[in-house]
């Protein structure tokens, strides 16, 4: 069996108990939802520039091995001269 306690509260406090959850009710979603939403946005940008990042450094790998391969044909046409 459960014993109820009970608590004397003003009307005038408990009304203003009451519009202040019902205004937190309703003012939480939007705030909380506007803050999702940014930082949504925020990671959605972020991983575009990942991705361009990786995709340039994709390019410089590329290059990198281009003139690896003239720097080794140069040194081959140089050793061939000299002999």
């Amino acid at each position: 069996e459960t014993k109820e306690e009970f608590v004397k509260v003003r009307r005038r406090d408990l009304e203003r108990l009451t519009t202040e959850v019902m205004q937190l009710r309703d003012f939480l979603p939007k705030i909380l939802n506007g803050d999702i939403l940014g930082t949504f946005q925020k990671l959605d940008a972020i991983e575009s520039n990942m991705e361009k990042k990786e995709e340039e450094i994709e390019q410089l790998k590329m290059d990198c091995e281009h003139f690896r391969a003239r720097l080794e044909t140069a040194q081959a046409d140089c050793m061939r001269e000299k002999k």
